[in-house]
């Protein structure tokens, strides 16, 4: 169907944009000590300190050293912060281009580090006592006691937990922290290393313990006691509002989604929608069977008013699961590892195909109280490839016909469900298009709502009579689109394009997309504030997708591909 191809299209612009005008900085060779406070020192390899003044440019060998009261900052060219805490030893290991690597000892060390676009990354190191940490694009605090005990806070991104051979052995996400231990045997080869240098530990076995982040960390990354305070008043408002997916969700989300198998992946967010709900997105990525990959994107919202586009404004529930959910059938099995699928999906591209393309939106994850819509596409081999001609009358999908789209609803007993189809012609069964669509093109705002007629081309059910096929316009099909920040303010792309983009990976986790979706009986005109009968039954769907999971794919798949430090 045309009009939802179009919708999503706006949708997921929105969503997934990023500027590809970006003036490249010249590549930096220096990192200096912009400023200090307190008792700091250098130190040179042979353990002689002494003390600094701003602008002094550190060189690899030498160790900076803080006192009690002491706490530096560092900088690499615009785009790498670093900050040595009081009571710490931190050996500048290697600068180049490439790569910035550092020894911490004892002490805290706070990173910063903003990457130049997907392409133009550089890779950061901190070795610990238990292991190296290795980040990209990543704000992060790591602090190693003389135990060798360390503990790492992820403010921002994701970094990457190896032992000195190189060897993956975990990872911390944002808003985790994580105690490291070193194994007996394991310690920080530093050669001579100055004063402070931990002893090995002989106590701990090495390991991982992760918990959420400390209030020091979040203070760090909110902006103080004042923004840590809103930002734990919204985390408590989220937790008595939102449950935890696994345990308060599973019966439900088993009804919409396969089997969990240990190569899935999940990402999610909270945030706020168009109309101020808190709104909690979970995004899974699924392997059914080899042959067969499910996307879901599931919204939970514990209250629900909408003040949206198309009235009533009074519309309002309590606790509702929006979600979207597509299911991709292959010619062939996949690789169960993912990391192999980019090189798969080349050396293939001629002998796999796509078979199958379901997909469906809905306002409950329960199926017997439920308005959705389903898209359902099949391979044409006259064609080579899925989808092309749409279904008509009652003819069966892959019989004559590709690709089709149902509009239904479940309400206990009552239920409709109907083959649609858009009307491009100004009558559509006697109907008039009103043209009503509208948008925020003219100052940038990423807004559009559209009324579309549709056609009934078969109807499966329909228990309370609400169509009549053929006497007038069949359908309306009314939609609200919005590319939104995590406040639930519209995004405007001259603001975006203006703007000076380090990391396109943080500005996409900062944005969202919601679409509403709703179909009525017949034309709907806003001004008179008149229409026809809803069709859902639920009033409307209001779905929110994240980029998320997309991006943490893209992460990975660079990860992988780079072979890390």
């Amino acid at each position: 169907m045309k009009i939802m191809a179009r919708f999503l299209a706006t949708l997921f612009s929105a969503v997934f944009f990023i500027s590809a005008a970006q003036a490249a900085p010249s590549a930096p060779t220096e990192l200096r000590l912009v400023y200090f406070t307190g008792d700091v020192q250098v130190c040179d390899k042979d353990n002689r300190c002494a003390a600094v003044a701003p602008g002094r440019v550190l060189a690899g060998g030498e160790v900076v050293k803080t006192g009690a009261d002491g706490r530096a900052w560092l900088r690499y060219g615009k785009k790498e912060k670093f900050e040595v805490r009081e009571k710490s030893r931190i050996l500048v290991d290697q600068i180049t281009p490439k790569a910035s690597r550092f020894q911490l000892f004892v002490g805290t060390f706070k990173a910063s580090i903003r990457g130049g676009g997907f392409f133009k990354r550089r890779n950061v190191a901190v070795v610990t006592p238990s292991g190296v940490m290795a980040v990209r694009g990543t704000d992060f605090m790591v602090s190693a006691d003389d135990a060798g005990k360390v503990v790492t806070d992820v403010l921002y991104g994701r970094v990457d937990l190896r032992d000195l051979a190189g060897k993956r052995l975990d990872d911390f996400v944002q808003g985790e922290s994580g105690q490291s231990y070193a194994a007996p045997d394991a310690g920080v080869d530093a050669g001579a290393a100055p004063e402070g240098k931990p002893e090995e530990s002989k106590s701990q076995e090495g390991g991982v313990e992760k918990s959420g982040l400390s209030q020091e960390a979040f203070a760090e990354a909110f902006g103080g006691a004042q923004g840590f305070q809103s930002y734990m008043e919204n985390h408590q408002d989220t937790e008595n509002r939102v449950r935890d997916f696994k345990t308060g969700e599973a019966a439900r989300v088993a009804e919409i989604v396969s089997v969990v198998r240990e190569d899935s992946l999940a990402s999610g967010r909270t945030l706020r929608d168009r109309h101020g709900n808190l709104v909690r997105v979970e995004q899974f990525l699924f392997r059914p069977s080899n042959d067969q990959v499910q996307f879901v994107n599931l919204v939970k919202r514990n209250e629900y008013k909408y003040s949206g586009f198309f009235p009533p404004s009074n519309l309002a529930s309590g606790v509702r699961k929006d979600f979207a959910q597509a299911t991709i059938k292959f010619s062939q099995g996949l690789p169960e590892n993912i990391m192999e699928w980019p090189s798969f999906f080349a050396d293939k591209s001629e002998s796999l195909k796509v078979q199958t393309v379901s997909a469906k939106i809905a306002n409950n994850t329960d199926n017997t109280r439920q308005d959705y819509f389903e898209f359902n596409s099949v391979y044409d081999p006259s064609k080579d490839r899925v989808g092309g001609v749409t279904c008509t009358g009652a003819t069966a999908l892959g019989s004559g016909c590709f690709q089709e789209t149902i509009v239904g609803f479940k309400n206990g007993a009552d239920e409709g469900r109907w083959r649609v189809a858009d009307c491009n012609s100004t009558t559509c069964s006697g109907g008039t298009h009103l043209g009503e669509d509208a948008d925020g093109s003219n100052v940038g705002d990423l807004w559009s709502t559209v009324e579309q007629p549709l056609n009934v081309e078969f109807e499966y059910a329909d228990t309370l009579g609400l169509v009549t096929p053929g006497a007038t316009a069949d359908m309306w099909f009314l939609g609200e689109s919005y590319g939104i920040n995590n406040g639930g303010g519209i995004l405007n792309i001259h603001s975006i394009l203006a703007s000076d983009i380090h990391d396109p990976f943080a500005l996409m986790r900062s944005v969202a997309g919601e679409t509403i979706l709703t179909v009525r009986t017949n034309t709907y005109d806003k001004a008179a504030n008149t229409g026809g009968t809803t069709i859902f039954q639920r009033g409307n769907i209001d779905l929110v997708v994240i980029p998320d999971l997309a991006i943490d794919l893209a992460q990975k798949f660079a990860a992988h591909l780079s072979g890390g430090l």
